[in-house]
């Protein structure tokens, strides 16, 4: 706006003859660069916008995408002291990429140590006890005329007798085994072993780097925080110096004192979302 004002005043001295021509094509050359200027500006205001919009996952097709984001309030400025070693350890603990590591490390830890059981020798112990439910206590006998006939009562058996008798365990039969086996050769299990035993140092590495990408990351944007906040210091001094500057030289141009010159005050633009 200031250098509209100018060029416009700029066009009213040449017209009366107190000013040269070129400096309305000086005029216009300021009001371009500033034009471009604010160019930029809006279109770094429309990224950070979209980052926001990215950051709260607004959906696809959300009207939301094509409404300007206006402040509600002015962003607060505020010097904080960071403790670095505590945001590394809470990165560490809330990172999804870390925690999903963390977990492949277990699982590898698992298939190593069943491939690891593959390899050994193998010693089992089986027992097994079975009770019998029988109601008939008449013992068998023989024919006394064929003596390799055995003759069993006719009397039938009782099921609820049967039953009870389990519970008894009156009759009952029982067998245990031991059973050692050595592997010969076993290469196949030897194999996967080793495999597995790969997959878990692969596994433990991607973890290592993982957590060292996170406190690389935690460390660079404290750094931003901390230069950040220097760099605010030195704007607002900046800018009370380039204020002062513009009222000096204001009163020198209405004197007649001096001339025009541009000069773009570079402020940080850029909000790093830590």
């Amino acid at each position: 706006q200031r250098a509209e004002d100018l060029l416009e005043l700029n066009r009213k001295k040449v017209e009366v003859g107190t000013l040269a021509p070129i400096e309305i094509t000086q005029a216009e050359a300021g009001v371009a660069s500033q034009e471009e200027g604010v160019i930029v500006a809006e279109a770094t205001l429309e990224d950070a916008e979209d980052e926001l919009r990215r950051l709260l996952a607004i959906p696809d097709h959300d009207p939301m995408w094509d409404k300007q984001i206006l402040n509600s309030t002015r962003p607060a400025f505020e010097e904080i002291d960071i403790d670095v070693e505590g945001a590394i350890q809470i990165a560490l603990s809330e990172r999804a990429s870390v925690r999903s590591a963390e977990q492949v490390v277990e699982n590898s830890m698992l298939s190593e140590r069943v491939a690891r059981r593959q390899v050994r020798h193998n010693l089992d112990f089986t027992a097994q006890y079975n009770p019998q439910g029988v109601s008939l206590d008449i013992a068998e006998f023989r024919d006394p005329s064929n003596p390799g006939l055995i003759l069993l009562p006719e009397e039938s058996a009782d099921l609820s007798e049967s039953i009870a008798r389990i519970a008894n365990g009156d009759v009952y039969n029982w067998s245990a085994r031991v059973t050692y086996s050595v592997p010969i050769g076993n290469r196949a299990a030897k194999a996967g072993y080793a495999r597995a035993r790969i997959s878990r140092e692969k596994a433990q590495t991607d973890l290592d780097n993982a957590e060292q990408t996170v406190r690389v990351e935690v460390r660079r944007a404290v750094r931003a925080v901390q230069s950040g906040i220097k760099r605010v210091e030195a704007a607002r001094k900046n800018v009370e110096l380039q204020q002062k500057k513009l009222d000096a030289e204001q009163k020198k141009f209405d004197n007649g004192m001096s001339t025009v010159s541009y000069t773009h005050l570079t402020l940080p633009t850029t909000i790093e979302l830590c």
